[in-house]
């Protein structure tokens, strides 16, 4: 019955929860290598290679199935080796738009920067803490989201 569905779900969204969260980076980085005048071809390529690695390890990363969290998601029996992955990986998201703010002299690439870093806090905040605080980082989602997309724009003015 449903007893028996739980654990898959729990499994099922605990791996879909890392791939979202890792490729949601790789993408946030790939911004700054397209916006640093990476060929729109290579940026591409740059972004599958980057899910194929991120699917590889959602797929592979070790569950512990006997710690079913508040949250629906199993823990990660690597969480600590996880966790500093994917904060590497956000530092260089961030600085990959503030390095394309020093080399195009584009202040606005400082201010993307600046809100990506404060929408990154908002989803550790909110799902990758041990006491996730939910109100803190969903605000802090809505505003580098608001401020996130105001710049793309000004910058691209196609959106």
């Amino acid at each position: 019955g449903l007893g028996q569905a739980v654990p898959f779900w729990a499994i099922a969204i605990s791996r879909i929860s890392w791939f979202a969260r890792l490729f949601g980076i790789i993408a946030a980085m790939n911004i700054g290598l397209y916006s640093g005048e990476l060929p729109f071809r290579r940026a591409g390529s740059v972004l599958s290679i980057g899910a194929l690695a991120v699917l590889t390890v959602a797929v592979m990363v070790p569950l512990d199935v006997t710690q079913l969290t508040g949250n629906l998601m199993y823990r990660s029996v690597e969480t600590f080796s996880l966790a500093l992955v994917a904060l590497a990986l956000e530092l260089l998201a961030v600085m990959s738009l503030a390095g394309t703010a020093a080399s195009s002299g584009n202040s606005r690439y400082y201010i993307l920067a600046a809100s990506l870093f404060v929408i990154l806090l908002g989803v550790d905040f909110s799902f990758f803490v041990s006491r996730p605080l939910v109100i803190p980082g969903a605000v802090m989602m809505a505003a580098g989201l608001i401020m996130f997309s105001r710049q793309i724009r000004k910058i691209y003015q196609w959106i």
